[in-house]
């Protein structure tokens, strides 16, 4: 009997990895919806998911909160067609028992492969090479290599360098000093002005960490601060939507900053509504760069508050308890300012993050027993 539950604890782990090591390195190489292996990809990283939450163990009060959970984002599917939100269930469904540390090696050489063979293949001519002529911004050429956007190119990059930071545990002077080499050759490549300046302050922040984790004193004051930085992104977005006034200086001037993703908002609040279980709109798909705009309108208000109940929970946790984690939380989620990205747990890694953790914690045990006896 203990031998079977061995065997099947191996398979769940196993699985679990191919998983995310497939939907990951799938996302490092620049595939999406337009691609016609992503569709088999997904399908193959989705089969390894179920396979992993098959075999292994969960108490009948996790099945039924499980299952209740998955016939909500059925009917999520159905009214906006997006695939995030199932794969984030598989992604928080399958972490129980894992292991954060043995995850996230397996994720940083999953980026790491991924991002370089697109950048070699695309360069030997294997692989399309993208590029645009850009006229807003005073006519010049922005090229993106292999992926189909420049933007994505350096934002790749940004996410290379902060799973390296995450994972690297010696980290040597030359090591920035490469890494910050890189980055300017690719703005060079990319004119991407928030995909530099996001992997310079990853590098910064990385360079800094160490200093800050060993004197109490700062990182309570960081962790603190973290907190309440943590709070912004979300109010910047939800007061854009608020108060836009294309005809008021001062959005027409954040207009101007953010590449005319204020505009966009603004017609978005005219013409829809948030509805409580999203809708399927080309709109904010392939037009509003503001991941929390994204979400909220696509998914929906419960999976907006499902969502950031994630966050919430992490920034909770804590000063000496993962400081590292809500760091690259923070990072990227100021980028979910200008990017859609925050929504893909393949993309945003804090998501795989946090879903290891919950269950070490035992925090997602205490959320279904609250759960379901209050509505017993």
């Amino acid at each position: 009997m203990n031998d079977i539950k061995y065997h099947k604890q191996k398979i769940s782990q196993i699985t679990y990895l191919l998983f995310l090591i497939i939907m990951s390195s799938a996302k490092a190489f620049g595939l999406d919806r337009s691609d016609k292996v992503f569709l088999a990809v997904t399908i193959t990283g989705m089969l390894f998911a179920v396979t992993s939450i098959v075999t292994n163990e969960y108490s009948m009060r996790e099945v039924i909160f499980f299952g209740l959970l998955a016939c909500f984002l059925v009917v999520l599917f159905y009214t906006n067609r997006q695939l995030s939100p199932i794969l984030l269930f598989l992604v928080l469904g399958g972490a129980k028992y894992k292991n954060k540390d043995t995850i996230f090696k397996a994720l940083w050489y999953s980026w790491l492969i991924g991002f370089a063979s697109n950048i070699l293949l695309s360069v030997l001519g294997i692989i399309p090479t993208y590029s645009r002529y850009d006229t807003d911004h005073g006519g010049i050429m922005r090229y993106a290599l292999g992926y189909k956007s420049d933007n994505m190119l350096h934002f790749v990059l940004f996410l290379v360098v902060t799973m390296w930071g995450y994972t690297c545990k010696k980290k040597k002077v030359w090591m920035f000093l490469v890494w910050a080499g890189i980055n300017n050759i690719f703005f060079w490549l990319t004119n991407c002005r928030g995909g530099f300046l996001s992997t310079y302050l990853s590098l910064l922040v990385w360079f800094v960490l160490p200093f800050i984790e060993r004197r109490k004193v700062l990182a309570e004051i960081y962790d603190r601060l973290m907190k309440v930085l943590a709070v912004i992104p979300l109010t910047l977005s939800i007061l854009m939507l608020l108060f836009v006034d294309m005809s008021k200086d001062f959005w027409i001037l954040m207009n101007s900053i953010f590449t005319s993703r204020v505009a966009v908002a603004e017609r978005l609040v005219i013409n829809y509504n948030p509805k409580l279980l999203g809708q399927n709109l080309d709109l904010v798909r392939w037009t509003v760069d503001n991941a929390y705009i994204h979400i909220l309108y696509q998914y929906g208000i419960i999976y907006f508050v499902l969502f950031f109940s994630l966050y919430v929970w992490l920034f909770l946790q804590k000063s000496n308890d993962f400081m590292k984690e809500k760091t690259i939380a923070l990072m990227i989620m100021y980028i979910g300012l200008i990017e859609q990205f925050v929504q893909n747990p393949f993309m945003n890694y804090t998501l795989i993050m946090i879903a290891v953790m919950m269950w070490k914690k035992d925090t997602i045990a205490k959320v279904i027993e609250r759960v379901l006896v209050k509505f017993r």
